[in-house]
């Protein structure tokens, strides 16, 4: 086509703010419901252990359907992590594991050597830490310390989803490792989220938040029974709120290994985690005088400034327009093509509120 044009529409959602809060406070009473206390012993158990006739002829069959796939690794413990997603469905876990081989091709192996952006590295939360009382990894994760809108104006959503891919791909290395180094199976991590620091008006960013549903999308369709247990700490009255607004994107498995930690939780988390494997921090006798070990954990900070891409990005900002959008309404943007197959780019910043963008 000799020409096309591009529009940008642009929509605030602070409006719907209200509405939603209240929704998800409505939502509340099902939270004590849902995220049950796991504490059975048996999770990451040896899937393999005490497996009934009837699974195994499963695992048999699913081997066999899938030897023309080219696969990281060709076992009965790979294979039972997706019938166990699909609860011994042959037919879905194949059709998992298939679209996951698609997906691994396709965003797993162009990022092999791909080094996270600087402030990825500075700022992102999170780290390896120690183990549990059952010999599996522990992941930290300080997610109320997340500067959700700091790094959605840092970097692009595709380098968050590369950064969560190697993390996941890290875990599966450490459980090879673990494995071998313990000479029995170690097939999950038990992770340990903080939410200290947990706020409507800190974390409340609607497109951050979009893209937190889609990374969990993105991890229970490729990285099923990763998981043994997830330990959240200082949780703050929002917290239920919070839930409900990603719980629809993990699967019933998922949260059920969920465990809400009370106000005596750095007594509770012992119940998983002995003291010596735990930093000083989470009451532990780690890394002292360095209670939050930040040789090996990343606490997570605030993104200054100067690493948004407003202020590194080639345009100078005179050659930008600004606009105010007000509440219900729109600005549209018509971009005229003069030639075909060009190539449309785009930056954008909104310095207040959640403004709605589509192309």
């Amino acid at each position: 086509f000799p020409a096309t044009c591009t529009y940008v529409h642009t929509r605030p959602m602070h409006a719907q703010r209200d509405q939603r809060q209240r929704k998800n406070a409505r939502n509340v009473r099902y939270y004590s419901k849902e995220m049950t206390s796991a504490t059975n012993d048996l999770l990451g158990a040896d899937p393999l252990i005490g497996l009934s006739p009837e699974k195994k002829e499963l695992l048999r069959r699913l081997r066999e359907s899938a030897a023309d796939l080219d696969k990281p690794e060709d076992s009965d413990h790979y294979y039972s992590r997706w019938l166990i997603a699909r609860k011994w469905n042959l037919e879905k876990a194949e059709n998992l594991l298939r679209t996951h081989l698609k997906f691994r091709k396709e965003n797993i192996d162009p990022i092999r050597d791909w080094t996270p952006p600087e402030v990825l590295r500075k700022f992102f939360p999170g780290g390896f830490f120690g183990e549990d009382r059952q010999g599996h990894p522990v992941w930290y994760d300080n997610f109320g310390n997340l500067d959700f809108r700091g790094f959605y104006l840092s970097v692009q959503k595709e380098d968050l989803f590369k950064l969560k891919i190697k993390h996941l791909e890290e875990n599966m290395r450490l459980l090879k490792e673990y494995s071998e180094k313990k000479g029995r199976y170690i097939g999950s991590v038990t992770s340990v989220i903080d939410m200290e620091n947990l706020s409507f008006q800190r974390h409340y960013h609607w497109p951050s938040i979009q893209t937190v549903r889609e990374l969990l999308a993105m991890f229970e369709a490729n990285y099923p029974e990763l998981t043994k247990r997830i330990i959240i700490v200082k949780a703050p009255k929002i917290f239920p709120a919070a839930y409900n607004l990603v719980k629809h994107f993990m699967n019933e498995y998922t949260r059920q290994k969920i465990i809400v930690l009370g106000s005596n939780w750095k007594e509770e988390i012992q119940k998983y985690v002995a003291p010596d494997q735990l930093p000083e921090a989470y009451g532990g006798t780690r890394c002292e005088p360095d209670p939050w070990c930040t040789d090996y954990l990343n606490p997570g900070y605030d993104v200054p400034p100067e690493y948004y891409l407003m202020n590194l990005m080639e345009t100078s900002k005179e050659n930008m327009q600004k606009t105010t959008v007000r509440r219900a309404s729109e600005h549209l943007v018509q971009c005229d093509v003069k030639e075909s197959r060009s190539v449309l780019s785009w930056e954008f910043v909104t310095s207040d509120y959640d403004i709605g963008f589509g192309v």
